[in-house]
């Protein structure tokens, strides 16, 4: 039935200059890769012992029994490594191998073959298996509600694949792969929006964009996240990806030419547009995130030290944004911050896409404030919530928030309130909404004309 051998890992290069590898563990806890007995080549003929020096982008730094030097470790760039089944732990009921899930047949609860499992894929917020047979291959998050059996003895599995809004009732759990499909890379969707992440701290990605609503997305494929490691990119034996800043001052400054080469891997695929999270760049807008939305994907600058070398961003047409104005450590933060704004507007990503057009800032809701929102209990603390929202009156509750959007935007955010007046309000009711009568208007400007 399974193989005797489980793939746990695979070497993604040579790391420093003393015979290091770059280790890529595909264990549920990476460093449990070194515990499993020495650990053979897919064809057997090569075994190591595995000894863990330090954690590194991407993976773990290890050394290998019998390599000493960078050319022995990096001609074992992609090597997958095996440990006999018999070294692994059992699994409980709702774990599984990759090696006894490749190959099982896949059908719908009526007992309709769908295809076979292929491959599966990792997406930071979940597994996803790839099932090919039919006339597309089909893209299931590894979830109990949308696979409800795993029998590894008939090699069957049982899914319902989701619909538009599938619920989740659990994740499986997967704990070793049989093969990567791409060593280092995250799988991706044909045809999605897709966020690629130039950065220093690839472990950064998903974070918080693997969670709640984003990160079902994600497992779903309604989007990819692809992060590209600078430091892969960098000079020299120790990678460096800065130097000092021309003319002199304080602090580093992003090369122009590891940039670049980032910046042309990550620019890989459908056109879209290149943004640098700065603080010189204006602020992120609603109407900004919808434009996103609606095009292919981003492809992000996560800068650090002082900047990037200006040049680079000039040949590659680089679009700054900020998110406020302050300074971050890094723009790790202020990019997880525009993807969330502008993935949660992909069609499918929230599961009532109605509550989009009354938020703040949204077209719905003039682009003003969302007015206050209340729950149960109706009275909480010596606090009512207001008698009209509690009528049932939906003309008289839609007019009480639109006055309270109306009244909360010109009172916290003035820029927007003009913004509103420009292009949608008769002036007189501007002055009759801020409490001014033209009387008292007129009497204000003629006690200008006395001062003068």
């Amino acid at each position: 039935m399974a193989q005797d051998r489980i793939c746990v890992g695979a070497i993604a290069g040579a790391f420093g200059v003393r015979g290091e590898v770059r280790l890529k563990s595909f264990c549920t806890q990476p460093a449990d890769i070194a515990g499993y007995g020495p650990l053979t080549t897919e064809d057997g003929k090569r075994s190591f012992t595995v000894k863990l020096t330090r954690p590194v982008t991407g993976g773990l730094g290890a050394r290998l029994s019998g390599i000493a030097t960078r050319e022995d470790a990096e001609a074992l760039r992609g090597t997958t490594l095996w440990a006999p089944r018999s070294a692994l732990p059992s699994l409980p009921d709702d774990e599984f191998y990759h090696a006894d899930l490749i190959g099982l047949e896949v059908v719908d609860p009526g007992g309709a073959v769908l295809g076979r499992v292929r491959a599966i894929f990792d997406h930071g917020a979940g597994d996803i298996l790839e099932v090919v047979g039919g006339k597309d291959v089909l893209l299931l998050p590894f979830t109990r509600a949308v696979v409800p059996t795993v029998d590894l003895t008939a090699r069957r599995i049982v899914a319902d694949p989701p619909s538009e809004t599938p619920k989740s009732h659990g994740r499986l759990s997967i704990s070793a792969s049989l093969r990567p499909r791409e060593l280092m890379a995250e799988p991706q969707v044909a045809g999605v929006w897709t966020a690629s992440v130039v950065t220093l701290f690839p472990e950064a990605f998903p974070g918080i964009l693997g969670l709640s609503l984003t990160g079902k997305a994600l497992s779903q494929g309604l989007w990819n996240l692809r992060t590209v490691p600078l430091r892969d990119f960098g000079v020299g034996k120790h990678r460096n990806v800065d130097d000092t800043p021309a003319g002199g001052g304080a602090g580093m400054v992003i090369r122009a030419d590891v940039m670049d080469a980032a910046l042309r891997e990550a620019r890989q695929g459908p056109p879209r547009p290149v943004i640098y999270m700065s603080p010189r760049g204006p602020q992120l807008t609603q109407a900004r995130a919808r434009d996103l939305a609606q095009g292919n994907g981003v492809t992000l600058i996560c800068g650090r030290f002082e900047g990037v070398d200006q040049r680079v961003l000039d040949a590659h047409e680089v679009e700054e944004i900020s998110i406020g104005d302050y300074v971050l450590t890094g723009g790790e933060i202020a990019a997880q911050v525009l993807i969330d704004a502008t993935v949660r507007l992909i069609p499918r990503v929230l599961g009532n896409q109605d509550s989009l057009a009354e938020e703040s800032f949204s077209i719905g809701n003039r682009g003003m404030l969302e007015a206050p929102q209340f729950t149960k209990p109706a009275q909480w603390d010596g606090r009512e919530i207001p008698e009209v929202l509690l009528s049932g009156n939906h003309a008289a509750i839609a007019a009480w928030r639109a006055s309270e959007a109306e009244r909360l935007t010109k009172e916290r955010r003035l820029d927007l309130w003009r913004a509103y007046v420009e292009t949608h309000m008769d002036p007189a009711k501007d002055r009759q909404l801020s409490g001014a009568s033209d009387q008292s208007r007129d009497r204000r400007e003629h006690d200008k004309d006395r001062q003068r």
